[in-house]
């Protein structure tokens, strides 16, 4: 991201993480950010992510009380763009907005407002009352746009965007560490699954369990199958080394690549795979999901949400669809990786920048 020292106090602020790490939010924040670099708007980032990237538009951030203390005292002046998971965060942008009489957005990604709904009493009306006085809502698919809506009651105030954003053309060239390249051209078919060693409700939120599962049994059809599994995160450790013994016991180690992060592009991975993964019991609408296919990578996942038209889908959490699924795209990549490249991409950061303008930007 360049730098420039006229943007102390800009028209736009986003409030999310920004890589490292790489995650599918903070991917799309980053894009987001080069988009509207190359269009000229006065933007800066409050930056959540732990580590924070050295830069005059990204300003690292303590927290909810003290990234709205910024944005009271040295915010944007015309719009506060929230990009995170926390609701608390959501009520106070669009609170910024009412006492400011500035523009509030919040994107809602990977989180159903249902979900929230579901909490105490008063948390709900707090959610509910301050959803309805946020200036604009982004909903990263369908279901999140019809949920809004019916918690507003305004629709016009709600907008379909996923997340996805084409990266310079470059990026998908980019090199990839040697340990790595070696796996690669080790093993053929390669599969590619992304995603957080992660417990939700005390089921496998990535399907991290269920892809070891798959893999051991396809392994028999496809001796020199190999597997990247990319962690963006590890919040379930003890899940993780349980999953790993098991893994080790039945000889799955050895057709297994473990990237804990680290790479500074995750984009060129996908070209190298001949199927990306994607069995979450939960989703928004996922980026990597999109970013496979923009690369003619065929993508087999869950149907737990929305998905691009040429994905491949399995029903969730079913393990005998989910190896069907599979084995049927290994067995015709050249008609699966079709299929995938003929996927349309829109100008997902063009509909951001229209939905700004529309604000007053």
């Amino acid at each position: 991201m360049k730098t420039s020292a006229r943007f102390s106090r800009p028209q736009v602020a986003i409030v999310g993480p920004y890589p490292p790490p790489y995650g599918g939010i903070a991917v799309g924040i980053q894009r987001l950010c080069c988009y509207l670099e190359a269009n000229d708007v006065d933007f800066l980032v409050y930056n959540e992510a732990a580590r924070s990237s050295a830069a005059e538009r990204l300003q690292g951030v303590g927290g909810p009380r003290r990234t709205l203390l910024r944005a009271f005292a040295a915010g944007p002046t015309r719009i506060l763009h929230y990009q995170s998971l926390d609701w608390r965060m959501r009520c106070l942008v669009a609170l910024w907005g009412m006492l400011t009489g500035r523009k509030s957005v919040i994107s809602i990604h990977a989180e159903c407002p249902e979900f929230s709904m579901q909490g105490p009493p008063l948390r709900n009306a707090l959610i509910r009352f301050f959803l309805k006085r946020t200036s604009a809502v982004i909903a990263c698919n369908p279901d999140i746009v019809e949920q809004v809506a019916g918690l507003t009651g305004d629709r016009s105030r709600v907008h379909h965007v996923p997340a996805f954003m084409l990266p310079p053309p470059s990026a998908a060239d980019a090199a990839l560490p040697a340990e790595l390249e070696a796996f690669l051209a080790a093993h053929s078919p390669r599969l590619l699954w992304v995603g957080s060693s992660e417990l939700m409700g005390g089921r496998d939120l990535y399907g991290l369990d269920q892809t070891l599962t798959m893999l051991e049994r396809l392994r028999e059809h496809f001796p020199g199958l190999g597997c990247v599994l990319w962690f963006s995160s590890n919040r379930a450790e003890a899940h993780w080394k349980a999953l790993w013994q098991r893994c080790v016991e039945r000889g799955l180690d050895r057709m297994l690549f473990v990237q804990n992060a680290g790479l500074p592009e995750i984009f060129p991975l996908f070209r190298r795979c001949d199927v990306f993964l994607r069995p979450t019991i939960t989703d928004g609408d996922s980026v990597s999901v999109r970013e496979a296919l923009a690369l003619g990578t065929p993508v087999v996942a869950s149907d737990v949400a929305p998905r691009p038209s040429m994905c491949v889908t399995f029903r969730v959490s079913d393990a005998n669809d989910f190896l069907s699924k599979v084995e049927a795209v290994l067995g015709d990549l050249e008609t699966a990786r079709a299929k995938a490249a003929s996927e349309p991409h829109e100008d997902n950061g063009g509909k951001i920048l229209a939905i700004y303008r529309e604000l007053g930007l």
